[in-house]
């Protein structure tokens, strides 16, 4: 068909068609799987133009890339931009360093759903309460430094 823009359909030598999009990042075309017709393919290739002029589009190859090296990048960016200023850079990096990383780095972003993420999650929390007998997100035990502070109470204020 005419006037294909960001994609192309080529006929493969099973009779079926190929979609080959075109990455707006690179420019270079890349195989976007196969159809069993050109019109299927035409019609998949339009949807895909469509979601990356709308910014909605997700390129498919970028689930194969590791966490680890995602995150790795992520920091490096986020860090050289002055997005993130020292301090949370550095903390962001350590936990990653200590709690992603370790369980989940080996895996592509493309296996990261939601059961694999709460599995992750509850482990994390579980070590946590093992460790030092309370949840990460709980505060320290409150300890009065002096008389007064513990004879301090907080005011309350009664609605009628």
């Amino acid at each position: 068909m005419a006037g294909r823009h960001g994609y192309s359909v080529r006929a493969l030598k099973s009779g079926r068609s190929q979609l080959l999009l075109r990455d707006p990042e690179t420019g270079k075309h890349f195989g976007s799987g196969s159809f069993d017709t050109e019109a299927e393919a035409d019609l998949q290739g339009q949807r895909a133009v469509v979601e990356q002029h709308g910014g909605t589009w997700l390129d498919p190859r970028r689930g194969e890339v590791l966490l680890s090296e995602y995150l790795t990048d992520w920091l490096t960016t986020r860090t050289a931009t002055g997005r993130h200023g020292d301090r949370y850079g550095a903390e962001a990096a350590r936990l990653a360093r200590l709690h992603i990383v370790p369980q989940l780095g080996h895996r592509q972003l493309g296996e990261l759903r939601p059961p694999v993420i709460r599995k992750w999650y509850d482990d994390l929390v579980a070590r946590r309460i093992k460790e030092s007998g309370r949840p990460a997100w709980s505060p320290p035990r409150a300890t009065a430094c002096c008389p007064p502070c513990s004879a301090r109470r907080p005011k309350t204020r009664s609605f009628a």
